[in-house]
């Protein structure tokens, strides 16, 4: 299932399918983390990597991309606009909750590989800024160092939860000087770096998974959400069985009982009303 078509979302029949099935709020809680492959920011700080396919000034991709490279940026492209897309459906309906993932926008590197270009982010779409308008949603940046990782791996989460956040998130949108270099808001770290190779493979290919802690914090918002619409649901749920034991009471016929007392019939119990 995994890699078949059905599951294949860059097909237009399995997005509508998907954006279906968030629209009928079935989905309490989305995750999604779109490959961030050709927005890396890797390949402009990495002379031994790929080169780049695309770029803030080009930020679909270039235009002198070889049609190899072209349907990487698609791709990429493909994914990055419903990744958005299934963002800004599920946070239109009050109380789901929904996170994205990506790499930080950090501005240019040391090493410009493309003179007058910095590196091309997800964060940069427009759909970014629009969906932070929506009630709620927060964007923030974070390092994965901080929960559990070996290297710094700057990231970002657009979001919506109930609960508080992390005291190593940091919110805003990424700030960079008048020359492209990053502000912030996230601070500097140090930690394992990621660019180069180590064994023969590229450093990043091993960070691609979260930590553990960062699983851990995005679960536990989840459960909390739930559990607290549980409760909600729960009560609302009692108190309209009450009032639905009350209409029925009011509307039973009366019926004489010993010494006179009046009684109306209850599909689970006798209920005395008046004593004559």
């Amino acid at each position: 299932m995994r890699h078949s078509r059905k599951a294949d979302c860059t097909q237009p029949e399995v997005q509508k399918k998907w954006l279906q099935f968030i629209d009928s709020g079935a989905v309490d809680a989305l995750v999604i983390t779109p490959p961030c492959s050709t927005f890396s920011r890797a390949t402009w700080a990495n002379e031994e990597g790929p080169f780049p396919l695309r770029s803030s000034e080009c930020l679909r991709g270039f235009t002198w991309n070889s049609p190899q490279r072209r349907r990487k940026t698609t791709l990429g492209n493909v994914l990055a606009d419903f990744s958005f897309e299934a963002m800004k459906r599920q946070l239109r309906i009050e109380g789901k909750l929904a996170f994205m993932e990506q790499p930080e926008d950090l501005g240019r590197t040391n090493g410009q590989r493309i003179p007058g270009h910095r590196p091309g982010s997800m964060w940069q779409f427009p759909q970014h800024e629009e969906i932070l308008q929506l009630p709620g949603v927060r964007s923030v940046a974070l390092a994965q160092l901080d929960f559990g990782a070996e290297s710094v791996k700057p990231t970002r989460l657009l979001m919506r939860t109930s609960g508080q956040l992390h005291p190593e998130m940091y919110e805003g949108l990424p700030q960079l000087d008048g020359d492209g270099w990053y502000l912030g808001p996230l601070p500097k770290k140090a930690g394992k770096p990621l660019i180069g190779k180590q064994g023969g493979a590229f450093r990043t290919a091993g960070a691609a998974a979260w930590p553990a802690g960062l699983c851990s914090w995005v679960a536990e918002q989840i459960l909390a959400a739930f559990q607290m619409n549980s409760e909600s649901r729960g009560g609302q749920v009692g108190e309209e069985k009450k009032r639905g034991a009350a209409a029925e009471v009011e509307g039973a016929p009366l019926r004489r009982g010993p010494g006179g007392a009046q009684w109306r019939r209850n599909p689970w119990r006798q209920t005395r009303l008046t004593r004559r």
